[in-house]
C-alpha cells in the first residue's frame, strides 16, 4: 500500500472541479482553495492537452489532489497512466472495479509510490434499476460486490455512493464518496441519483467527501460554501469520536 501524501486521520473535503473549461475550474479552485483540503481534477481533456497540462495549473494552490481517471482500459495502458499520475504527485487516481484482473497494471505501477488507487464501484448517477439490469444485483449488493473485487485486486480504497457506506462498514480501507449534498443544497444535481449530507457520509465512514455544486453555487461564494460544509463534516466527526 502506498504511503499517501495526504493525512486521512480525519475526513477531508475534496472540491470537485467539474466546470466545463480549464479557466473556469482554475477560478473555482482559486476562490475555494483556502477552505478545502483536496482537489479532484478531471482528466477529460487528457487526449487534447496531455495529463501534465491538465494537472500542472492546479499545483499553485499547494493542495493534495486526485485525478478522476475512471479507467477501464488494458493493463499496460492503465499502468502507464498510473505512473504518469504518480510522477505528477497525485494522491489518488481511480479505475473501475469492473476492470477486475486488469487492475494489476495500475496496482503494480503504483507500488512504492505515494499515489493510491481507488476502485470505482457504482456511479452516483446510477440507481437500483440500473444495477439490477446490468449487474443482476441491487445497488447496495453491487457496491458490496465491486468493493470486494477492488480489495481483492489490491486497490487502496473504494469510491462509492455515500448512501451505500453501510455495505462496506466491515472493510477497513479508504472510502471516498461523491454526491455530497447538505440539507440547504439541491439534492439531485448533475443527474446524480445517490446523495447524502456531509454528516451522513462522515458517520458512515467516508474519509474523502467530494463536493462540487454545493460549493460552486453557494450564494455567498465558494469559500463560504466550503467552510459551511467543512463545519458540518467536523461536527459529525467530533460526535463520531465521542
Amino acid at each position: 500500500m502506498p504511503r499517501f501524501n495526504i493525512d486521512l486521520d480525519k475526513p477531508v473535503l475534496c472540491l470537485a472541479l467539474d466546470e466545463d473549461t480549464l479557466d473556469d475550474n482554475l477560478r473555482l479552485a482559486e476562490r475555494a482553495a483556502g477552505e478545502v483540503d483536496m482537489l479532484k481534477i478531471n482528466d477529460d481533456s487528457v487526449d487534447e492537452a496531455g495529463l501534465q497540462a491538465c494537472v500542472e495549473p492546479f499545483k499553485q494552490f499547494g493542495l493534495p489532489f486526485w485525478i478522476d481517471m475512471k479507467m477501464m482500459k488494458g493493463r499496460r495502458t492503465m499502468a502507464a497512466r498510473a505512473r504518469s499520475a504518480a510522477a505528477l504527485g497525485a494522491s489518488f487516481i481511480n479505475a473501475y472495479a469492473l476492470a477486475d484482473g486488469l487492475l494489476k497494471g495500475p496496482v503494480d505501477a503504483l507500488e512504492g509510490t505515494e499515489t493510491g488507487l481507488l476502485g470505482l464501484t457504482v456511479l452516483t448517477h446510477h440507481d437500483d434499476e440500473y444495477c439490477r439490469r446490468f449487474f443482476g444485483r441491487s445497488l447496495e449488493e453491487s457496491v458490496r460486490f465491486l468493493s470486494g473485487v477492488a480489495m481483492e485486486r489490491g486497490c487502496d480504497g473504494v469510491l462509492l455512493p455515500a448512501t451505500t457506506l453501510s455495505m462496506v462498514a466491515g472493510i477497513d480501507t479508504v472510502k471516498a464518496t461523491p454526491g455530497i449534498r447538505s440539507d440547504w443544497s439541491e439534492k439531485k444535481a448533475n443527474e446524480q441519483e445517490s446523495t447524502a449530507t456531509p454528516a451522513e457520509a462522515v458517520l458512515g465512514g467516508s474519509k474523502i467527501l467530494i463536493v462540487g455544486s454545493p460549493i460552486r453555487k453557494y450564494v455567498d461564494g465558494p469559500a463560504a460554501g466550503a467552510r459551511r460544509i467543512k463545519e458540518e463534516m467536523m461536527e459529525a466527526w467530533a460526535n463520531l469520536k465521542r
